[in-house]
């Protein structure tokens, strides 16, 4: 298998992944507390990936300058997360996991205005071609409601 083939086998694993998280957590999101079940998952990546991190290739001493960091970004995360399944609550999975996947344009967009980061033109084609798709599911294939910006709850 190529390296290409590989990367490839990569995403499509990763994508399925996310897929069934947005059908699991509409299942347990009336169930359970999201800041709950995400402190929860949280903890055991944290403890997984540590352990992993340090058999593997040892954790040096810098890692542990400046920890505001970690609690920076995993508090943004975390809160995106919670606030996910919140949504969860309400809005189907299928047009929550479409919402999802126009997290790459907003990357793109921050990359370019926080750090002047200019994408090429496949990618901005990629990009452009993943958000029409994700606007066709969220909309429901409707023009007036993509122009209304009709939602739903």
């Amino acid at each position: 298998m190529t390296e290409a083939m590989k990367g490839h086998l990569a995403m499509l694993c990763f994508s399925m992944l996310i897929a069934g998280s947005f059908a699991l957590g509409s299942m347990a999101a009336n169930h359970i507390a999201p800041t709950v079940l995400n402190a929860v998952r949280f903890l055991a990546a944290a403890v997984i990936l540590g352990i992993a991190a340090h058999v593997v290739a040892g954790i040096p001493r810098k890692a542990f300058a400046a920890p505001w960091r970690y609690l920076l970004l995993g508090g943004s995360m975390g809160l995106y997360f919670v606030l996910m399944f919140e949504g969860l609550k309400t809005a189907e999975p299928v047009s929550a996991a479409a919402v999802f996947t126009l997290t790459p344009i907003l990357s793109g967009v921050f990359g370019y205005l926080l750090l002047r980061q200019v994408t090429t033109g496949r990618m901005a084609l990629a990009l452009t071609v993943g958000a029409v798709g994700a606007l066709w599911v969220i909309f429901d294939a409707s023009w007036r409601d993509f122009t209304a910006f009709d939602v739903g709850r």
